[in-house]
Parts: structure tokens; sequence; C-alpha cells
């Protein structure tokens, strides 16, 4: 049975004078030694490699989590519906 090579999803960028930054974005099925021998070919020629994780955050989790925002977006949801939108140009703003 042949195995069909996984592809992982990531963003990367060369920034002048710093070298390559890449971006992943997995599920932690995905994080396995396949993975980390794909991050040794991309990175082989440098002698230390620095890894962040983060947990991804739901924004509409994050936004209902106080009673504070709740109500708010609540307020605003509400003015929505019944018309009351207020536009302002960029310079009324700054």
């Amino acid at each position: 049975m042949e195995r069909s090579e996984s592809r992982i999803p990531y963003l990367w960028k060369h920034i002048k004078g710093e070298g390559m930054i890449a971006n992943f974005k997995l599920s932690l099925d995905e994080l396995n030694a396949e993975f980390i021998e794909k991050l040794k070919t991309m990175f082989n020629d440098k002698k230390i490699v620095e890894i962040h994780i983060s947990e991804e955050i739901d924004e509409t989790e994050y936004l209902l989590s106080t009673s504070a925002n709740r109500e708010s977006l609540f307020r605003s949801l509400q003015q929505l519906d019944n018309n009351e939108v207020v536009i302002k140009q960029i310079s009324e703003i700054a």
C-alpha cells in the first residue's frame, strides 16, 4: 500500500537579515515524527530553530466570554436590527 504524502498548511516569508520565518497551523494529530522530519529538511542549514505553540481561540467564544462584552455585542446587534447604524469617516475617528 502506497503512503500518500500529507500536506501541512503553512505560510512563510523571507525577511532580509533574519532568515526564513514559517508559520504552521495544524492539529495535534498532525504534529508527528513526519512533521518534525519535514521541519528538519526545511531548516537543514540552521543550528537553532525556535518553535512557538499557541492555542487557537474561537473568536465568538472569546467575545462572549465576559458579560460586558456579551451585552455590548447584543446591544450592537439590536441597534443594527433597528437601523440605528452610525457611519463615520476615518477622519472623524482618528
